[in-house]
């Protein structure tokens, strides 16, 4: 299996950096298709693919990698390095270490307006509760927050 960091690039020099185990081609049709969602009207790359069309996007591949964490730093530099006109909403990886002001308040403008049902809260939390339920996941998730400080030169 291989991870792929790819760009959309948008006529108004704004980009949108995503990375994905599937096929990039597969990838662009989820993002045509959540274009046209009700559900994903807020979201930047959303707003801008229906504000120029899907056939006005130029897309290229950034890196293909075969370990995920890998594919995460580079989709993070990526992200970075283009962060002044950039369509993420996130810092890219599992996006939890966004510090990034402007990234947090797009995630927040995101959000507004959308209403979760009881159904979809409950499974949430029961998804949250059950990922560290047991030592081994929480080890797991150790060894992976360990090894992704070493990568950056972080704690010990």
């Amino acid at each position: 299996m291989s991870f792929k960091v790819y760009m959309a690039k948008f006529p108004d020099e704004t980009y949108y950096i995503g990375l994905t185990k599937r096929t990039v081609h597969e990838r662009k049709l989820e993002h045509k298709s959540r274009a046209k969602s009700e559900k994903h009207k807020k979201i930047p790359l959303y707003l801008k693919i229906r504000e120029f069309g899907f056939e006005k996007i130029e897309w290229e591949i950034l890196g293909e990698f075969k370990e995920l964490e890998e594919a995460e730093i580079k989709e993070k530099e990526s992200i970075r390095l283009r962060s002044f006109n950039c369509l993420n909403i996130l810092s890219g990886g599992m996006g939890t270490d966004n510090k990034n002001k402007e990234l947090r308040i797009r995630v927040s403008e995101g959000m507004v307006g959308r209403k979760q049902s009881k159904e979809t809260k409950e499974k949430l939390r029961k998804a949250n509760k059950k990922q560290f339920s047991t030592i081994e996941s929480r080890q797991k998730h150790s060894e992976r927050m360990k090894k992704w400080h070493r990568q950056r030169g972080l704690g010990k």
